[in-house]
């Protein structure tokens, strides 16, 4: 949004995705009193168009909580400490392997006892369930991660790559927007990697993708050291 704030447009952000929540219940709840009070007098073509209703009705209110949760991390103030990297990893895959049961992945990663990672936990629990949900959501089945001296070594790069189909490099700066999708058949809100670009950012660092030489993807991210 030119010539606004980032306070300014997180507001506007969890004004409508709050305020919309009530009359999108609306609409959804007529619709399926109507299928249920009148589903002997409607053929077919009538009961799909009510589904077809339902369903858009369905992903309207998971966008809109996904930006809530934008909104939400945006205004969150950090709680910063140092942070067992191995616990939130793991944390992240169980819950993954909860939401994605049918989804088959391997992840590995190296770590080292001289990272010492200063974030908030919340907020990197969340950054890393989403880079990797947005491999396995996918079908991307191996995943690995990685820590490396960035910029003089004063920052770590944390590095999450796959071996997917890959991202076009037109679309490498796109992706990280709110509702920046490849396509519209693509699973998911269309908020994850904004809210991974978000909760970097608060950390002072970046992220971005980087090209491979065979297929697949690989986001980078830096968050600074301890001195």
């Amino acid at each position: 949004m030119k010539g606004g704030n980032s306070s300014e447009t997180d507001e506007l952000i969890y004004l409508i995705s709050h305020d919309f929540q009530e009359p999108l219940r609306m609409v959804s709840s007529y619709l399926q009193l109507l299928e249920r009070k009148y589903k002997d007098g409607l053929d077919e073509n009538a009961r799909e168009y009510i589904r077809f209703a339902v369903d858009g009705s369905v992903r309207m209110k998971n966008m809109l909580e996904a930006l809530l949760r934008y909104s939400r991390i945006s205004s969150t103030e950090l709680k910063p400490e140092i942070i067992d990297l191995e616990k939130i990893l793991n944390k992240a895959i169980t819950q993954i392997k909860s939401e994605y049961p049918e989804k088959k992945f391997r992840l590995s990663y190296r770590l080292s006892d001289e990272i010492k990672l200063v974030a908030d936990p919340f907020l990197i629990q969340v950054l890393f369930h989403n880079l990797i949900e947005n491999s396995v959501k996918f079908n991307e089945n191996m995943i690995e991660i990685t820590v490396e001296d960035f910029e003089n070594d004063s920052k770590w790069g944390y590095i999450v790559s796959d071996n997917g189909i890959g991202i076009k490099t037109d679309y490498h700066d796109k992706i990280f927007g709110i509702f920046k999708r490849l396509n519209n058949n693509m699973p998911g809100t269309g908020v994850g990697l904004a809210l991974c670009k978000k909760i970097v950012e608060k950390h002072g660092g970046e992220i971005w993708i980087e090209p491979m030489n065979n297929k697949g993807t690989k986001f980078i991210f830096t968050i600074s050291k301890i001195h």
